[in-house]
């Protein structure tokens, strides 16, 4: 069956959308560090390769990010600036998905205070623990994400 993803602008057709968690993950199963994974945006691929790019979240509910790439708006690797932040992260819902027929279902991820506004909400991919993250880049239609796991 095809899923349709609802995002905070109204997105109908993000690739990920049948990847994302629907069902809420017990806290003990999200504390941890991730790391950078894989990623569909172009032109910085060399840029990864490079940099130790991680999200740490903490069971007392702070977080470090290290190495994470602001694409916001930005068309070339000249513009990118890496972000290393930490502050407090929260788990929430961050989107819906739909399944075509109007049943929407809440989609899991995390919020995070002191950060850029393009990275602080992230969700989480999958429906057992190892979960992931994902950040997506601007329009999720699009598919531009990076994508972090625990090792």
């Amino acid at each position: 069956m095809f899923l349709l993803f609802f995002g905070a602008i109204g997105c109908q057709y993000d690739p990920y959308a049948t990847d994302l968690t629907i069902k809420e993950p017990a806290l003990k199963d999200i504390f941890g560090t991730y790391y950078f994974e894989e990623q569909t945006v172009r032109n910085i691929d060399g840029l990864m390769a490079k940099k130790d790019a991680s999200i740490n979240l903490n069971a007392d509910g702070t977080y470090l990010m290290t190495n994470i790439p602001d694409l916001t708006g930005k068309q070339n690797m000249k513009d990118i600036k890496l972000i290393s932040a930490w502050g407090q992260w929260e788990m929430t819902t961050v989107s819906g998905v739909d399944n075509g027929w109007g049943h929407v279902k809440q989609a899991w991820g995390i919020r995070l205070t002191a950060v850029t506004e393009s990275l602080s909400t992230i969700g989480f991919m999958g429906e057992a623990p190892n979960y992931k993250l994902i950040i997506t880049y601007g329009d999720p239609d699009a598919g531009t994400v990076m994508i972090f796991a625990k090792k």
